[in-house]
């Protein structure tokens, strides 16, 4: 996204709104009043062709009773004289809240772009459930049912597969065929851009009629993809290329009978054992109208697995629907397993220097060992034996298998690391306990790693299987993590390792820090221009790979980095919708300054501190059945610091995870408070917690409690993921 423009204070939307539209736009988002200006299109829109996606997030956008404003900003215009949008979502009913369309409009958003998810009715659901993961969990009675009701209220008009772009469009750029001559069933694309690199990824597809032809796969990292079928038919392929911000491709490709022979291979199911030498017997056809004279083929392969003994074999003259057949020797390795595929390529020419270029399917029958699961007392600075239970899911019986574990960096050793299959039949299972290990100390509980088994033949067969081991259950007393960087939050509590952090306040509001010139009166009455401060930090501080030295302070509990305009007073779940990016949130919650309430800032050459000095929460059930709306007593002092090792540390001196919130009628949105990290794009991060709940490893915090996070474990090897 190259411009992001705003108006915020809502004077003179309607202008703002149709100068944006007609200057082009990819999204406009509207959050303001009911029936507000901009909420809705008028004859002043003049677009054409660039036909924004256009949400409008408040009551009564989206109702399907009548025509509603998000209806109307998609039948704007007319086939002769387009404009408006290309797709809208608005909200049913009149009923709406501020609280609860922010985080559908916010999730809509995230799951464009951090969640990368490419289409319309994706980028709806992702608003559901952005507001699901947010107040499902406050109970039936209260936020739960206000949940339900906004995840069907938010309505798309228009196509739901529809693609959204993110980036401006890229073209492809790429040679293919106009015509091929009926008889060739395989063709290899290359894919390019427009600046001649190879485009990974890229969906090919081609398509005759009611699914005659039909064939579709991804481009590899070199651009490349081979697509076959199986009819031999005259007529029209269409063409299509798709990879999300790029120009969709499409053209046509006819499959010509002007050669006047077309000759082909007859489809069939050929079937071979591995670890043979066999006469493969392949059918030839001739579906054209003249004499294919002189027939020669041509047999290939770009798989390892198997050898063409004789590959260059005369036919002779196939006249008009008549069948030829031949044979040509191979030896299918032993190495090949069950169902792999052996890439052959048959090339079929004749005396008039046509060519046809076929696919040919083999079938391989084979043995293919997988381990079904494991046991043993595995646990970190456990020796043990480990049974793995293997399972043969091919067609024949394995014979005389050898299969050897292999260590681990240097934390997993082997003691005993082999184990023989004498003989398995299809189907069978069999349990393997000669598999001694002994795993390190330094394991993180609840790590998986992915041990490498390897399997070998005595007629060659050779593979590599992973078997994802998990070490020792997750307890409170384990670090939380990692995240899919590698990020985890040790507590006070997980004092089995070097990590755990001691707490050890460092005072800064006595004296020997400044206070940050923020104010907050709370529930979202102070901007970012009050609420939010900016710091050069002494040091440069990597965090999530990206080097920054700027801090932004919000009285709200949380810091980012970088540049950027926001308040964000309420939490919300990390990561995901909501808050800014990057972010480390210490108490993400409605804090309010005054009354004895500032936060402080303090920094050296070793650290920066950055301390929430006896702040008020927002968001408490106070008397009778209304939320207190800020005036509540209850206080929090608690402060971050930053090391130039770019690990964080957070202190509670006085810990009151209080905002419980209010949800019948107008919400106070409560959820307690949010801790935890979260990347640059939104889509990586740690929570701690969120709403007063808490992971398995993670302690419940109170007074005196202290964390620390950092993406090194102590030891000099890769974690595995905690999450599988």
């Amino acid at each position: 996204m190259n411009r992001v423009q705003t108006d915020y204070d809502g004077s003179g939307t309607q202008t703002f709104m149709e100068q944006q539209f007609n200057d082009g736009i990819l999204y406009y988002n509207y959050r303001g009043w009911y029936v507000g200006y901009g909420s809705y299109p008028t004859d002043a829109i003049n677009n054409g062709y660039d036909t924004p996606f256009v949400t409008t997030i408040t009551c009564g956008t989206g109702d399907y009773d009548g025509t509603s404003p998000s209806e109307d900003f998609v039948r704007l215009g007319s086939v002769n004289n387009p404009k408006g949008a290309v797709g809208a979502i608005g909200m049913a009913t009149t009923g709406t809240h501020t609280a609860y369309n922010n985080i559908v409009d916010m999730g809509i958003y995230d799951g464009i772009f951090s969640k990368k998810l490419w289409y319309a009715g994706a980028a709806s659901a992702a608003g559901d459930l952005a507001i699901v993961a947010t107040y499902t969990t406050l109970g039936a009675s209260s936020g739960a049912n206000a949940a339900e009701a906004f995840s069907k209220w938010s309505n798309l008009i228009g196509d739901p597969a529809l693609h959204l772009w993110t980036a401006t469009p890229t073209n492809f750029n790429f040679f293919h065929p106009t015509t091929i001559s009926l008889g060739t069933t395989m063709y290899e694309f290359n894919i390019i851009d427009e600046n001649g690199t190879a485009v990974e990824g890229a969906r090919v597809t081609l398509l005759m009629g009611n699914d005659i032809i039909f064939t579709t796969a991804l481009t590899d990292e070199n651009g490349q993809v081979t697509l076959s079928w199986d009819e031999v038919v005259a007529g029209t392929i269409s063409l299509t290329v798709i990879k999300r911000n790029y120009r969709p491709f499409e053209d046509t490709i006819e499959i010509s009978t002007a050669a006047g022979s077309a000759v082909a291979v007859r489809p069939e199911e050929i079937y071979v054992n591995s670890g043979e030498e066999i006469d493969l017997s392949i059918n030839l056809h001739n579906y054209g109208r003249d004499t294919a004279n002189d027939v020669k083929v041509e047999l290939n392969s770009t798989s390892e697995h198997i050898t063409i003994i004789n590959d260059i074999i005369n036919i002779g003259n196939i006249e008009p629907s008549h069948d030829a057949s031949f044979s040509s020797q191979v030896y299918i390795h032993g190495t090949a397993f069950h169902m792999e595929e052996m890439d052959l390529i048959l090339t079929i020419t004749d005396a008039n220097d046509h060519m046809w270029i076929n696919s040919v399917p083999l079938n391989v029958m084979g043995p293919y060992l997988v381990v079904s699961d494991y046991s043993g007392d595995i646990f970190p600075g456990s020796n043990t034996n480990m049974v793995l239970n293997m399972v043969n899911q091919g067609s024949k019986k394995v014979d005389d298998y050898m299969l050897k574990i292999l260590p681990f960096e240097n934390i997993v050793s082997i003691q005993s690391s082999s184990a023989t299959i004498n003989e398995l039949f299809v189907d069978q299972n069999i349990y393997l306990d000669d598999f001694e290990l002994s795993f390190s100390e330094d394991i993180i509980n609840g790590t998986v790693l992915p041990l490498e088994l390897i399997l070998t033949s005595s007629d060659g067969y050779t593979r590599s299987h992973i078997v994802n081991v998990t070490i020792g259950e997750v307890r409170e007393t384990d670090p939380l993590g990692p995240d899919a960087y590698g990020y985890y939050i040790y507590d006070s509590g997980d004092t089995d390792y070097d990590e755990a952090p001691v707490y050890d306040w460092i005072e800064i509001a006595e004296g020997l820090g400044s206070q940050v010139s923020i104010t907050d009166a709370g529930n979202g009455n102070s901007g970012y221009t009050s609420s939010t401060d900016d710091r050069t930090l002494p040091f440069t501080f990597t965090f999530y790979g990206v080097e920054y030295t700027k801090i932004q302070i919000n009285t709200n509990g949380w810091i980012s980095f970088g540049n950027f305009e926001m308040n964000a007073f309420r939490n919300y779940p990390i990561p995901g919708a909501g808050g800014p990016s990057p972010m480390i949130a210490a108490f993400w919650d409605d804090l309010r300054t005054g009354s004895g309430g500032y936060v402080y800032y303090y920094e050296s050459p070793d650290f920066v501190v950055i301390q929430w000095d006896d702040m008020r929460i927002c968001g408490i059930l106070g008397g009778g059945w209304y939320p207190d709306q800020c005036t509540s007593s209850i206080r929090n002092t608690f402060q971050m610091i930053l090391y130039p090792s770019n690990e964080i540390k957070i202190q509670y001196q006085d810990f009151n995870n209080e905002s419980d919130g209010y949800y019948s009628g107008t919400p106070s949105h409560g959820c307690y408070s949010t801790i935890g990290i979260e990347n640059h794009l939104g889509d990586i991060g740690l929570q701690y917690t969120f709403n007063d709940t808490y992971p398995e490893a993670a302690a419940t915090l109170q007074d005196g409690s202290a964390l620390f996070i950092t993406n090194s474990t102590g030891s000099d090897f890769i974690q595995g993921d905690l999450n599988d």
